[in-house]
């Protein structure tokens, strides 16, 4: 009896896509109170290379899958970027980024007003980190 093995092929796209992914599933484990560091360890590791990808997909105009994303995990980064903690700057660097992509999009979409409510965030954020050059 011989067996077949099928060979599936990801695109370059979807690989980003689905690194970009990634940290939208532990997003939703996210419980009321503080997180287990080892959540927050692989949550945070997660969305810098989410956050990386991202970059990536704005640059080949990937636009709604790169909102769909931040949407998921920004909300999570936020919370641990306001808690103190030792992933608080991380976090916050993170949901700075994040920030500033969702600017960058609203800017796509011609929504000054949403683009400069995004940057605000995104100044918020990197005060906390204290790197405003971010």
């Amino acid at each position: 009896m011989k067996t077949q093995h099928t060979v599936h092929t990801l695109s370059r796209r979807d690989a980003i896509i689905l690194i970009a992914g990634l940290p939208v599933s532990l997003s939703y484990l996210m419980l009321p109170e503080p997180p287990s560091p080892l959540y927050a360890e692989e949550f945070l590791a997660q969305c810098t290379a989410g956050i990386t990808t991202c970059w990536h997909l704005m640059q080949e105009s990937s636009f709604a899958v790169v909102e769909s994303i931040l949407q998921t995990y920004i909300p999570t980064l936020e919370t641990l970027a306001q808690q103190p903690s030792r992933y608080q700057k991380t976090a916050a660097s993170l949901t700075t980024q994040g920030y500033r992509l969702n600017g960058i999009l609203a800017l796509h979409h011609n929504n000054f007003r949403a683009r400069d409510v995004y940057f605000q965030q995104a100044v918020q954020y990197s005060e906390i980190v204290e790197n405003p050059s971010l």
